[in-house]
């Protein structure tokens, strides 16, 4: 199966694309991008059998990313709202201190929306004409969200 999934940041996007890789053996794009995939498939005689769309309104999505907190010796990710450390500022496995990465400060994720929307809501609209858009809520557990996706995309 050929999938794109195309998705604002901080919606999930690569957590369900690496469960889609490691459950369903597949591997893990502007309008540009997708015009020449279109025709490297056709030479392949092959096609895009379906784009998934996780969505989540955007006020949503930037509190996902500017609560992230990251550990700077081990890289383990804390949510300050939803996985929160025992010891706020400290990682709970190696008690090293968390920090913001400058990609979830608000003004950087105003930014990384600015680009979606002019740069990848586009290729939804491409991709729609085909009828090969499948819309998927982002809300709930990682798992509910996966087997939306699953069972958006076998139909």
């Amino acid at each position: 199966m050929n999938l794109i999934l195309l998705d604002p940041p901080g919606v999930g996007k690569g957590t369900q694309a690496k469960l889609l890789q490691e459950r369903l053996a597949i591997p893990q794009r502007t309008v540009t991008q997708a015009e020449a995939l279109r025709k490297i498939l056709a030479e392949r005689n092959a096609r895009i059998d379906r784009v998934g769309s996780i969505e989540v309104p955007e006020a949503d999505l930037a509190r996902r990313i500017a609560g992230r907190r990251t550990c700077r010796s081990c890289q383990t990710m804390f949510h300050v709202d939803h996985t929160p450390p025992r010891d706020a500022g400290h990682c709970d496995r190696c008690g090293g201190e968390l920090y913001q990465r400058d990609d979830d400060k608000e003004e950087t994720v105003r930014e990384r929306f600015r680009v979606y929307r002019r740069q990848t809501e586009p290729l939804i609209a491409y991709y729609e004409r085909d009828g090969l858009v499948r819309r998927v809520s982002g809300e709930g557990s990682m798992e509910a969200i996966f087997d939306a996706i699953g069972a958006a995309i076998a139909s």
